[in-house]
């Protein structure tokens, strides 16, 4: 009775237009190893990691900052643009990827992707999440022409993905202005408040799309295949924690503990579920494996891979969904200082090690991700929840 009263029929209607949704931007990622072989699938990861990078550097926040400001799209594409080329020359000057001058429209492909999924995730927080649902299948549906315009046409990955990421955002430009009445932003606020947003937020990811950039950039081509195909099959944990995350961020009724024990519950079944499902398939039947995807290799990577990010899984999403619905901008800053920290120092570490990366095997990798992002989540849990502000404490807020 007691997770029937968690989990209404409602959530139930949510979590699957979300989970259709946040599951189809990422399918493209598994069905390609299945048409390429090991080295256009190797090519295409590295431009799509690439761009990911880009992306993610891109955006700073700014999806947040559309929920608090409203902003201009041309002001907004502008200031995207700028920090997709910054995050550009910076990739190129610390790691020097490739001397590949066609890399370059890769700056076209992602500010596209970032205009476009800036006011998309507005519309999701605004509770219009069925036009949230329409838009990302539709990002979705676009990216899997790569596999016939690749394969069939022989275009190239860097002329395909501009063009998919430019079409997508052309056919959604109609759907991103709606009236609101949130104040008017500057270019400041837009900063000021993505940034701590940003941090947040992008301090996981960062970790996520580094290491298949560097896996796929200096691993030899059979452990950087099986290496990202397992991510590929491990990452739908993640996307049913973000189906999570968007249930509470859609909630416009709700106490605080209540939001939270939710969260946490959902996430737990969705989570372990998924995971042993996973490991049964994927055992019982070495046929799924697609022919550019070593075996051997798959196998001693996957088990692995999928048993510890489960474990981060399960407590990231609820409680990060619970201090952007619910807890005050202080808190926000003040975690994203500490994560700031945390990162400058991994950079530094990382930084000297990346002339080794060729000679760090996937179990050293995997354990510096976890470490780095562990300790996040252990550092953001301690502000959040033990952290006395103003004679109140984090778990006072819970019990309101």
């Amino acid at each position: 009775m007691e997770l029937q009263n968690l989990i209404q029929r409602s959530d139930i209607k949510k979590i699957f237009f979300l989970g259709t949704a946040i599951v189809s931007t990422k399918i493209v990622l598994i069905a390609i190893a299945y048409f390429f072989d090991d080295v256009t699938y190797n090519l295409f990861n590295q431009a799509y990691y690439t761009s990911s990078v880009l992306i993610l550097f891109g955006g700073l926040g700014f999806n947040i900052a559309l929920t608090r400001i409203k902003f201009n799209i041309s002001f907004l594409s502008l200031a995207v643009l700028i920090n997709i080329v910054l995050t550009f020359i910076i990739l190129n000057f610390i790691i020097n990827p490739s001397s590949n001058t066609k890399e370059i429209s890769l700056i076209i492909y992602s500010l596209f992707s970032v205009v476009g999924s800036v006011y998309v995730f507005k519309m999701l927080f605004d509770g219009k999440y069925f036009r949230y649902v329409f838009l990302t299948i539709l990002y979705s549906l676009l990216h899997l022409l790569i596999i016939p315009l690749i394969n069939i046409y022989k275009l190239d990955i860097y002329i395909v993905l501009p063009f998919i990421s430019g079409t997508w955002f052309f056919i959604s430009l109609p759907f991103f202005n709606s009236k609101n009445d949130l104040q008017q932003g500057t270019i400041d606020k837009l900063y000021k408040i993505g940034f701590a947003a940003f941090i947040i937020n992008s301090a996981i990811p960062l970790a996520f799309v580094i290491d298949k950039f560097v896996v796929n950039k200096f691993f030899e081509i059979h452990i950087a295949n099986a290496y990202t195909f397992a991510w590929g099959l491990t990452a739908p944990l993640f996307y049913l924690g973000n189906i999570v995350e968007k249930l509470i961020y859609s909630e416009t009724a709700f106490s605080n503990s209540h939001l939270l024990k939710k969260g946490f519950t959902i996430n737990l079944i969705l989570s372990a579920v998924y995971a042993l499902f996973a490991l049964i398939v994927i055992n019982l039947n070495p046929s799924l494996l697609p022919e550019s995807v070593n075996t051997d290799t798959f196998y001693k990577i996957f088990p692995i891979m999928i048993a510890g990010y489960t474990a981060y899984v399960i407590f990231h999403f609820p409680i990060n969904a619970f201090l952007f619905k619910v807890l005050e901008t202080n808190i926000q800053k003040t975690i994203a200082t500490s994560f700031s920290i945390i990162i400058l120092c991994t950079g530094i570490i990382y930084y000297f090690l990346i002339g080794s990366f060729i000679h760090i095997d996937y179990k050293s990798l995997l354990l510096l991700i976890w470490i780095y992002i562990f300790t996040l989540l252990i550092v953001k849990s301690i502000l959040m929840f033990k952290v006395d502000r103003g004679g109140m404490t984090e778990s006072t807020i819970l019990n309101k």
